[in-house]
């Protein structure tokens, strides 16, 4: 193991923090998702499987592919089965075929291209469920395999814990529910707790109650940052883009953005930006561009496009030369 390619976030107790490698080197991700949900209809054929979809943005100036796991589930689509419960449940046996079969694969084809992996176990509760019960009684018995699989495996350089949680009733979002807002503030508090025990090296990022759309992170953890990770201090926060935030609302987002970490001693990864035709736009692209450019020398945003498609609705001539810039910096 090359232990200078372990990542850690900077340990400076005021200002933003940041990705570094344990020689104290700085490293500024720009990269693209690896989406299991959607492979086969818009990565395997165009970019030949994980190691396509790695090989390809590399190229293009990426450094790291966010792997979104998918669960799938019974109650999001008749038909589509629980991938977990068909190898045998949510038990040890289940995860670890589960992820044998899912998950290792994968994983391995895009560090073998030498590029980092942010693992996204990119999962929805399902409509009507008691959101946060389900995620404590699925995902952190996925993630105490994963840890256990992973823990000395330097290349990933986040276990993201969950994709967008969200309550299936959005009234709750829209009146910023303090049940709703407590109780996923407590899973996360919680999940990174239970996954300490077997990893400590490790970052690991957290969402919010809103999907971590729009400034819900301010309710969520402004006030309560403290009490994820106390020990370890190596917790990043998710937030996501797309036109509304980076075209609608730029200036004031970018500057919302910019002093919260600066205030607040954090560490956002910039983990979806929406890249899908219709919700993002060229301006959108270039108003990125712009907030990664000038807050480079000082806050170091780690940034990651939202699937393949191809290349012209990923809008590449907008940030291809950038990326390559920005990551080798």
């Amino acid at each position: 193991m090359n232990n200078r390619e372990w990542l850690h976030l900077s340990e400076n107790t005021t200002g933003p923090r940041y990705f570094v490698n344990e020689s104290g080197e700085i490293i500024q991700f720009f990269g693209m998702a690896r989406a299991q949900c959607c492979a086969q209809s818009c990565e395997d054929g165009p970019y030949g499987g994980a190691a396509g979809v790695a090989r390809h943005f590399k190229n293009l100036g990426c450094n790291v592919i966010r792997l979104a796991v998918d669960i799938t589930d019974l109650s999001k689509e008749k038909g589509i089965a629980d991938e977990i419960l068909l190898r045998g449940g949510y038990n040890e046996a289940g995860i670890n075929r589960f992820i044998d079969e899912k998950v290792d694969p994968d994983l391995q084809a895009i560090m073998n291209e030498g590029m980092y992996v942010i693992l996204d176990l990119h999962e929805y509760p399902p409509q009507g469920a008691d959101e946060v019960a389900y995620a404590r009684e699925h995902y952190i018995p996925i993630w105490r395999e994963l840890a256990k699989r992973y823990k000395d495996e330097p290349r990933i350089a986040v276990f993201e814990l969950w994709n967008e949680p969200y309550p299936a009733d959005i009234a709750l979002v829209q009146k910023d529910d303090a049940a709703w807002v407590k109780s996923i503030r407590e899973y996360f508090i919680d999940a990174v707790e239970d996954l300490r025990r077997i990893d400590q090296k490790h970052v690991i990022m957290v969402s919010d109650y809103n999907a971590g759309w729009g400034m819900a992170w301010d309710t969520c953890w402004k006030d309560y940052r403290h009490l994820v990770d106390p020990v370890y201090r190596n917790t990043c926060y998710s937030i996501h883009l797309c036109n509304i935030q980076l075209e609608n609302e730029a200036p004031h987002y970018a500057d919302w953005l910019v002093r919260r970490a600066e205030e607040c001693n954090a560490c956002f990864v910039f983990g979806e930006i929406e890249t899908e035709p219709g919700i993002a736009t060229t301006v959108g692209m270039e108003n990125l561009v712009k907030l990664l450019r000038e807050s480079a020398d000082t806050h170091h945003f780690a940034a990651v496009l939202w699937r393949p498609h191809d290349d012209t609705s990923n809008y590449v001539p907008v940030w291809t030369d950038f990326a390559r810039e920005y990551t080798a910096r």
